[in-house]
């Protein structure tokens, strides 16, 4: 059977530094891919040069098919933001939107052995809405992890209207069907999101969707003064134990291959 169409959501303001390497990661893959550029942050104030600077970094990553689609605009909030990118992808010809955020990256292989899961189920097993997987958070640089496998995320979702949307920030609901979780063996998500320098790490937490949820002092007791064998890192004042320590990446079995 053919493979469905499928289109990379990309939500950016101010890139982490991995932006190019996501973008190269899932180039092949797709079909369209999406750069939905906030002109302004979730929280905090806004930085012109910001946009500037990412905007930039797009327009310098190789693009020989010519998937690229650029939208920069204001949105009040992360879920109206991603639900415009459903919206956009389904009128663009695609089947299913992948979400993908500059500091999120993939086995190729992996990747594409999902997309042949995703596609075939459809076509042996009935309607799927959305498709979540798990992630694995790195923790100051590559070498380091938090050992556990978060809860999977929504990273497939179906682009037919009135179906599968996003509610606050990367929580979503549906309005018909089902959704589905991919086993680890299959795909893993391996999320920078905390492979950041201080400074890039302070403004992390004064503009992104969570930023009120963020514990008193953590950036300066937890992100600062971290050192191995510390426990409950999470910023998340009512979760700290979710990030329960941070161990060397070569104690875990999944492997983020190099740069392709």
């Amino acid at each position: 059977m053919s493979r469905k169409s499928f289109g990379a959501e990309i939500i950016c303001y101010d890139d982490s530094g991995f932006l190019t390497e996501a973008v190269e990661r899932v180039y092949p893959l797709m079909d369209k891919i999406l750069f939905l550029v906030g002109m302004s942050p979730w929280n905090g104030t806004r930085d012109p040069e910001t946009v500037t600077r990412t905007l930039a970094t797009i327009q310098a990553i190789p693009d020989p098919d010519r998937k690229f689609v650029i939208v920069s605009k204001w949105w009040r909030t992360e879920a109206e933001q991603r639900n415009d990118g459903l919206a956009i992808l389904r009128n663009l010809g695609c089947d299913w939107c992948m979400t993908v955020d500059d500091d999120e990256m993939y086995n190729r292989a992996e990747l594409s052995r999902a997309l042949d899961i995703i596609s075939n189920w459809e076509c042996t097993n009935g309607h799927v809405s959305a498709w979540l997987v798990s992630h694995l958070i790195y923790w100051k640089n590559r070498e380091t992890v938090i050992p556990e496998l978060t809860a999977a995320m929504p990273v497939f979702l179906h682009t037919r209207e009135h179906d599968a949307f996003f509610t606050e920030a990367r929580c979503f609901g549906l309005q018909r069907s089902v959704y589905m979780v991919l086993p680890a063996s299959d795909l893993i998500m391996h999320h920078l999101s905390y492979v950041r320098t201080d400074d890039q790490m302070k403004r992390k937490m004064s503009t992104f969707t969570h930023a009120d949820e963020t514990a008193a002092g953590w950036y300066e007791h937890i992100w600062k003064g971290w050192r191995p064998g510390m426990r409950n890192l999470h910023p998340n004042s009512h979760a700290p134990e979710t990030f329960s320590c941070a161990v060397p990446a070569s104690s875990v079995a999944a492997v983020l291959e190099p740069r392709p």
